[in-house]
């Protein structure tokens, strides 16, 4: 079977590479997970072709002008598989095609045996363990492994064209695919000391709420919240903290405590800048640096606190402040639990 798309770029903010060599991810999940078939099938195996165009490309909902992707300078590829019972000879290759060159081809892993229940892998050139030694384990092999062949073999290659993963099983053993993706690094031609998203594409350094941290890795691009994680557990789970409001000047906002304790004491903290410290057996997300925070206030009968107030006029754009509340609750690990931190930016 056949599956072949242009994908939209989704962005991770992970490289080591000092250099200009920044990735953009391509990710397809297979659902429901499909057989993989024999290369001698009609089908051939099953192929997943992912795109790189020059041009305007999609950066997280973003139209990003970029009249040239350049060359590669890293690839790795990602394969996940289910339902693998009884022999098997699982054949994953990678080849990549661009006008004006010859097609290359890597030869990522060729095993046989029946080697695992199940695979959750990144093939990656930097990695310790060889893919091709992972034998017998019985259980869903998972991490990062070098592949049979180095996928260096791709680098200084024109960055677009088009990527096709290839599976087989030429055994014919039970075997489904339930994702495969690809990260493709390429310079975007700001070195990584002075990019304002280290390790992420994006050749137009656009930073459009004025934050220092570029549209491509900005979690609000344009202002507004974002989850900052860091919840601790109590009586009922997770404490649920959100925000609501453009944060525009003299538009309404909310604050909304949820999931906690009922009938006792929340603390909500604001800080202008990020703490993250350990606290009561969880994080302390927010900094002590605003006067008249933390402030108490009590759950009510349904563990829940909201808050509705208008964001102040002069506050300049892409400012952020970071919220969490902390709950006296007996079934925190030192008797309290934590919201989750949020944080929201002016637009």
């Amino acid at each position: 079977m056949k599956f072949s798309a242009v994908f939209a770029l989704a962005f991770v903010s992970t490289v080591a590479a000092a250099q200009d060599c920044d990735q953009f991810n391509f990710m397809v999940e297979v659902d429901p997970p499909e057989q993989i078939y024999n290369p001698w099938s009609p089908e051939g195996g099953n192929w997943f072709t992912f795109t790189v165009e020059d041009g305007t490309v999609d950066v997280n909902g973003l139209l990003i002008e970029d009249p040239e992707i350049t060359t590669i300078c890293d690839v790795e590829v990602y394969v996940a598989t289910i339902t693998m019972t009884g022999s098997k000879a699982l054949l994953v290759d990678v080849s990549h095609s661009t006008p004006g060159q010859s097609d290359a081809e890597v030869l990522l892993m060729e095993l046989t045996a029946d080697f695992a229940n199940g695979l959750d892998i990144w093939l990656d050139d930097e990695a310790v363990a060889n893919i091709q030694d992972q034998l017998g384990s019985g259980v869903v092999l998972s991490g990062s492994f070098q592949p049979a062949e180095f996928l260096s073999l791709l680098d200084g290659r024109p960055a677009s064209g088009d990527y096709i993963v290839h599976l087989s099983d030429e055994l014919g053993g039970s075997m489904q695919v339930a994702a495969v993706g690809i990260r493709i690094w390429a310079p975007d031609g700001t070195p990584e000391a002075t990019d304002n998203c280290p390790g992420i594409y994006n050749r137009d350094q656009a930073d459009t709420d004025g934050d220092g941290i570029g549209d491509a890795c900005d979690p609000t691009p344009f202002g507004g919240w974002a989850n900052l994680g860091n919840a601790l557990a109590g009586t009922h789970g997770n404490p649920v903290l959100a925000g609501a409001g453009t944060l525009a000047a003299n538009d309404p906002i909310t604050l909304s405590l949820t999931n906690a304790l009922e009938d006792t004491t929340a603390y909500l903290v604001v800080g202008l800048t990020q703490l993250n410290a350990p606290f009561k057996g969880g994080t302390l997300v927010p900094a002590l640096d605003l006067a008249g925070f933390p402030l108490a206030l009590p759950t009510g009968p349904l563990g829940e606190i909201p808050i509705n107030a208008t964001w102040p006029a002069g506050i300049p754009g892409g400012f952020t402040t970071y919220y969490q509340y902390w709950i006296l609750d007996p079934a925190g690990p030192v008797g309290f639990s934590a919201s989750n931190a949020i944080s929201g930016t002016t637009p």
